[in-house]
């Protein structure tokens, strides 16, 4: 899927998680980010999937990108999530200064996408997402308080 971000610059998809990794991912009983890849330079894109042991995810289109500054995590950027193959194209903004996301949910475990800034220093970094699940097939109206997963990315230096 390619398209335009920026004017000029042209969206690449980036690779997605693999099925047979999806298939793993749903039995977890501690919720994580599946990420496309461990490793990633500021401006690229990253696919990730929430792997949770629930019937049903349902995931709004943000996420949080955290660093590590060597005592704790410190929320740095907003991501807006694209979800693959719908058109939606990912974005950033410093946090906290995000604005009104639209109110769209996805029901889902993803895959989606997000962009990592392009102005962000190397380092360990982890995209945070919160959803909430849906626990019982047979009582689909039973739901869990508010879940977050996180996955961890090493930035390196732009080349």
């Amino acid at each position: 899927m390619g398209g335009c971000g920026r004017e000029g610059e042209t969206i690449i998809s980036p690779p997605l998680v693999e099925k047979e990794q999806l298939v793993d991912c749903a039995s977890k009983e501690t919720p994580v980010l599946s990420l496309s890849k461990p490793i990633a330079r500021p401006g690229e894109y990253l696919t990730f999937l929430i792997c949770y042991s629930a019937f049903e995810i349902e995931r709004g289109m943000d996420s949080y990108l955290e660093h590590w500054n060597g005592k704790q995590w410190i929320t740095t950027h907003l991501l807006v999530s694209g979800e693959v193959d719908s058109g939606f194209i990912p974005s950033y903004s410093s946090y906290p200064s995000a604005g009104e996301l639209p109110a769209i949910a996805f029901i889902d475990a993803g895959p989606e996408w997000v962009r990592l800034p392009d102005n962000i220093d190397p380092g360990t970094y982890r995209i945070k997402k919160e959803f909430i699940a849906y626990m019982l097939e047979d009582d689909p109206g039973k739901v869990s308080e508010k879940i977050t997963a996180y996955g961890e990315v090493r930035v390196i230096p732009k080349q």
